[in-house]
Formats: structure tokens, C-alpha cells, sequence
């Protein structure tokens, strides 16, 4: 799911360029995903009390897909920016949702290796869309680009649905 994240962020100014818009329409997409980013991430314990941190992980793996999705299909940057509301249920859900489970499923030094394993999970999610976004861009265009950033939303989001229903089974089982 990172890795489609990503790309849909390090590649904003070539999504924004061919859909027809500049670099002030940038800036305005930008700026509207990290708005949409706060009441999230500081609403998060209210959300806490609604349901469990595995739950928020697997909403914010459906958001990454649908802003994947709908980035893909946009005529115009018009569109852009309205996909850029997705990042509330994404990107900022995701980040402190991913925390939150982990601390929950594993305890005391099995904790922080964890969270070691996700902060790197996240990196590595960056280098790699850094690596091959630039060349989907060059040589097959942001089209493809986002198609790619789809599939990889869509791979992401099933994965985590297994893994935490498999989580869930295991320790449901112990």
C-alpha cells in the first residue's frame, strides 16, 4: 500500500501536469492532502473507542485503493483535488492505525522490533516508488504510472485484510 502512496505523492507534479494542470495546481492538491491529514491523526482516539486499531488499518488499506482508483480515472486536476480528501482515510489513518495495532499485538521488546520492521516496511515502500515511478513516468507515462499505483493499492489492501484476519484467528485460537 505504501509503495502506491508513494507514487501518487513523489509523482504529483507529473499526475498534476497530465491532467492538465501547473505547478500552483500542485501546490493546491498538496496542500489540501495534508489539511484533510489532521483531523485524523488527531482524532484517532476518538476513533480508538469505536472500533479497534486492526479495523482502522484495513479502512485505511480500502482508502488507499479508492484514492489509487479514483487519482487513475480523474479527467482533470479539478478531480485531484478532490481525491486528495481520500488522504484523511489513507495516509493519515493508516499511519497512526498501523501503530496502534502493532502495539497491540506485540508486547514489551517484540514491540519495538516491530515497530522497527513497519518503519522500515515504510521506506522501503518509498525507494522503491522512487526508483520505478521515475521510469513508468519516462518511458510509459503517468498513465501507467497510476495503474501501477492501483494494482499495488489493491495487493496491498487484500494482504493486510489476510494477514490481520489470519492474526486474529491465531490468537483468537491461543
Amino acid at each position: 500500500m505504501y509503495v502506491n502512496h508513494s507514487l501518487i505523492c513523489s509523482f504529483m507534479q507529473q499526475i498534476i501536469s497530465a491532467k492538465g494542470g501547473g505547478a500552483g495546481e500542485q501546490g493546491t492538491a498538496v496542500a489540501i492532502a495534508g489539511i484533510m491529514e489532521l483531523p485524523v491523526m488527531f482524532g484517532f482516539g476518538y476513533l480508538l473507542k469505536k472500533a479497534k486499531g486492526d479495523i482502522w488499518v484495513i479502512v485505511s488499506g480500502v482508502f488507499f485503493l479508492m484514492k489509487a482508483v479514483l487519482t487513475l480515472i480523474a479527467p482533470d486536476y479539478h478531480w485531484i483535488y478532490a481525491t486528495q480528501v481520500f488522504q484523511m482515510g489513507g495516509f493519515a489513518l493508516y499511519t497512526v492505525a498501523s501503530v496502534e495495532y502493532v502495539s497491540n499485538v506485540f508486547k514489551g521488546e517484540n514491540a519495538v522490533r516491530a515497530q522497527s520492521y513497519l518503519a522500515s516496511t515504510i521506506t522501503m515502500g518509498s525507494l522503491i516508488a522512487s526508483a520505478t515511478g521515475g521510469v513508468i513516468c519516462q518511458y510509459l507515462g503517468v498513465e501507467i504510472m497510476l495503474v501501477t499505483a492501483s494494482v499495488l493499492a489493491a495487493v496491498g489492501c487484500l494482504l493486510v485484510c489476510r494477514s490481520i484476519r489470519m492474526n486474529n484467528k491465531n490468537f483468537s485460537q491461543a
